[in-house]
């Protein structure tokens, strides 16, 4: 006998380096002092092939940093990686990888060189098909066995890949200058998600794209020009449901600019962004376990296994503001009058739950590049940095079960950072989502055998009068006297709501004996 499910599978967390060295174009001066820098990582492509599925994609490096000559120049460069992974060819459905930078380094290498290494965290996650057979004579070879059946929930997950989706749109617009006077130094970007919901065939995701340009004229330091765009898109996943809970996500891969001039003699500072969006659903099926066997006509011998499982409980989005504040001087830029640019990150250290929430601890961290005025009057720059601790508590929807895993990651987040005479402020405002399942094991059979026949009983009704031990349940004694439940509730006069409970794992209560024919 053979039931068929699909099982979703978390591997072992996969750590691997990538690493490259970058030349400076022509272009661009000599390094002398580097500022600030990001890494982060572009969504990677899927190959499945015999007996492993293999992901490659990139991680994206940006460098801004002071040339020979103190002018403010930003760099960016890439390395590519790529892991694989072991799979059951037979048993694969699909597959999804979440890759994140735990550690990275830029360092300059040369007066016109960098070197790069990243130090990535792969988490795979592989949906397959399975069988839990159970073998023997007595539930296969055509006898008609009792058998005590539960329906658990199992989890099942799907995912989605959206596509590339373009955004161009104006950015903002500079007066009294020439178009030949403006360097757009870097773009850059983060993808919100506020809200993912299912739907038939597919995930719509709700949030907010932010783009940001570095723009340098000649006659004021480097600034920022951002601008937020709101977006709705659908990530087809062909089995979704509207009653699956859904998760949603999306990775700038690729930026440019223009610049043109406007009929008012302004120049407008456009991008064009490639947003790859992804996304998964989670949801339980139910599967009908076979717990115990036995038959009527003869005496059986059974065998039992362990069946581990995962049950989704629940997904949730929560907006987090997250904030820190320090001195210029702690900062390092005591000089600083106005915020070039600014990164933040956010590190999660410590997860609890209280039955219907989820308590986080960590650090957010803001830095970047300020702008300033050196001893001799010009303008300069320098790089700040300053961090702060955190704590929120999520209400979920439902409660938690003991020793659930719980999930946690930030859903891109926008930052800001401003300053004063004395001190310097960072915001970051992100979609904290949560995600939580728990594994269970259920005692199922595995082997039921036929091995004897009853001894015949003596002519005439037999009435067995039995008292029920403590933990009884009706299956055990239909079991031990070889009848049925039904047969034993009818003999009995049960009604349907007292065989219920009594077939459960709860035991007879309050039923002092019972007649078996």
């Amino acid at each position: 006998m053979e039931k068929e499910f699909t099982r979703t599978i978390c591997k072992e967390a996969v750590y691997l380096d990538c690493s490259c060295e970058h030349t400076l174009p022509d272009y661009q001066g000599e390094v002398k002092k580097i500022l600030s820098h990001q890494a982060r990582v572009v969504p990677a492509g899927k190959f499945v092939s015999g007996g492993e599925v293999e992901y490659a994609g990139s991680v994206k490096f940006s460098v801004t940093y002071l040339d020979a000559d103190n002018k403010l120049t930003c760099s960016e460069f890439s390395t590519d990686y790529d892991e694989k992974f072991a799979i059951d060819g037979e048993r694969y459905i699909d597959s999804s990888v979440d890759a994140r930078i735990a550690s990275y380094t830029v360092r300059p290498s040369g007066p016109r060189k960098f070197s790069a290494k990243a130090t990535l965290v792969c988490r795979p996650t592989v949906l397959e098909k399975d069988v839990l057979c159970i073998a023997g004579g007595a539930v296969s070879d055509g006898e008609v066995a009792q058998k005590l059946e539960r329906e658990i929930s199992v989890k099942r997950s799907m995912w989605g890949r959206g596509g590339e989706v373009e955004i161009s749109d104006e950015l903002g617009r500079i007066a009294d200058v020439t178009v030949d006077d403006i360097e757009i130094l870097a773009i850059s970007g983060e993808v919100k998600v506020n809200e993912a919901r299912a739907a038939v065939g597919g995930v719509i995701a709700i949030g907010t794209v932010e783009l940001v340009a570095i723009v340098s004229t000649p006659d004021q330091p480097a600034f920022a020009i951002k601008k937020s765009f709101p977006f709705e898109q659908f990530i087809a996943i062909d089995e979704a449901q509207t009653d699956m809970s859904a998760t949603a996500g999306g990775e700038i891969s690729s930026t440019a600019s223009t610049l043109n001039v406007e009929e008012d003699g302004t120049v407008s500072v456009g991008v064009s962004a490639i947003v790859e969006y992804t996304a998964r659903v989670d949801s339980n099926y139910p599967f009908t376990v076979v717990k115990d066997a036995y038959l009527t006509t003869a005496q059986t011998e059974n065998s039992y296994t362990d069946f581990a499982y995962e049950h989704f409980v629940a997904n949730k989005y929560a907006p987090v503001s997250l904030s820190a504040e320090a001195s210029l001087i702690d900062a390092g830029c005591e000089e600083a009058h106005s915020i070039v640019t600014s990164a933040h990150t956010v590190k999660i250290t410590e997860l609890t739950t209280h039955y219907d929430r989820v308590s986080i601890v960590g650090e957010v961290g803001f830095s970047g590049v300020a702008c300033q005025i050196n001893e001799d009057g010009n303008v300069g720059y320098c790089n700040y940095k300053f961090t702060s601790p955190f704590s929120e508590s999520i209400k979920l929807d439902t409660p938690v079960p003991e020793g659930a895993r719980v999930e946690c990651s930030l859903s891109g987040a926008s930052s800001s950072v401003t300053l004063d005479a004395t001190d310097v402020f960072g915001k970051c405002e992100a979609s904290l989502c949560i995600s939580v399942s728990a594994d269970f094991v259920e005692r199922v059979l595995s082997s039921s055998e036929k091995v004897g026949d009853i001894a015949d009983a003596p002519n005439g009704a037999v009435v067995t009068v039995c008292f029920p031990d403590d933990g009884d349940t009706l299956w055990d004694i239909a079991k031990r006297y070889h009848t049925t439940v039904r047969d034993i509730a009818v003999n009995n006069s049960l009604t349907e709501e007292t065989v219920a409970s009594a077939s459960s794992q709860k035991g007879l209560r309050g039923i002092k004996k019972l007649l078996v024919m």
